[in-house]
């Protein structure tokens, strides 16, 4: 897949991260608490949170606005970073920062070598 999957899987294992942090022990359950809440936000978004606390029987007016809110800037974030306008203008600003780098290596040599000074 010449890494096109790795950013799309490294955000979902955040997603899971987040939620249960490797810092301390947890057991099972709650892992597979952490994934679970996880694959009900990737597939829903931040909705997936008031369907949750609507289930328990929690309403609440601002938390439904405020995800809708986060739902829609996701969105458009994406649409955004989508278009050919921005992924042009990623590629030449990549650009120009190797070719930065690489007129700093000719001029320096090597920085990072082993033994080089």
């Amino acid at each position: 897949m010449h890494g096109k999957t790795q950013n799309s899987n490294e955000c979902r294992n955040k997603l899971v991260w987040d939620r249960c942090s490797k810092e301390y022990y947890v057991e099972k359950a709650t892992v597979e608490e952490a994934v679970y809440s996880r694959v009900a936000y990737f597939t829903d978004g931040a909705s997936a949170v008031v369907k949750l606390f609507q289930c328990l029987g929690i309403e609440g007016n601002y938390t439904l606005r405020a995800r809708k809110a986060k739902d829609t800037e996701c969105i458009a974030k994406s649409t955004y970073k989508s278009l050919e306008y921005s992924k042009k203008r990623r590629k030449t600003l990549r650009a120009i920062k190797e070719g930065f780098q690489d007129k700093a290596e000719a001029t320096e040599g090597d920085m990072c070598s082993a033994g080089g000074l």
